[in-house]
């Protein structure tokens, strides 16, 4: 059987900064693709100073127990995302998604890889539209809630 696999990213993607909890659908988003039998990545961005701190909010909002592993970096890059892909030795390319809110992060880094992407167009980067080909999502969603629907 192949892996498939889920890499999120955290801050206004699954987490709400500007009201300190989880976007609407954030939970029901996590049990719908544990219930798929993915293995699901947590991809934060955070300074080294604050790793802690990071670790520390994700576990108060209780969902740490989703994740195969969370990984908080001061930056993300595509090391990040080969990096995922290489702990799944059978990954299963064409069900695997990355869903985060950034074109200029997210989703050209996973789309360099191979892997299936959701832009999630919403909040402070909702305006950060593709210029180039490989910030071009596969989706684009304006709610968690419709995620349920493109994920197979």
């Amino acid at each position: 059987m192949l892996d498939k696999i889920a890499i999120i990213d955290f801050n206004r993607t699954i987490f709400d900064p500007d009201n300190n909890g989880l976007m609407p659908g954030a939970l029901d988003l996590l049990c719908f693709l544990k219930n798929k039998k993915m293995i699901i990545y947590l991809l934060s961005n955070a300074k080294s100073e604050n790793v802690i701190q990071r670790s520390n909010l994700i576990k108060s909002l209780g969902i740490k127990d989703f994740f195969e592993k969370i990984f908080i970096k001061d930056g993300k890059s595509l090391d990040d995302f080969q990096l995922i892909m290489k702990l799944n030795k059978n990954l299963d390319l064409q069900s695997s998604w990355v869903i985060g809110d950034r074109v200029k992060r997210e989703i050209i880094l996973a789309n360099k890889c191979g892997l299936k992407t959701i832009w999630f167009k919403n909040g402070k980067f909702a305006t950060e539209a593709p210029t180039l080909i490989d910030e071009e999502p596969d989706f684009t969603v304006y709610s968690l809630e419709e995620i349920l629907v493109l994920i197979k």
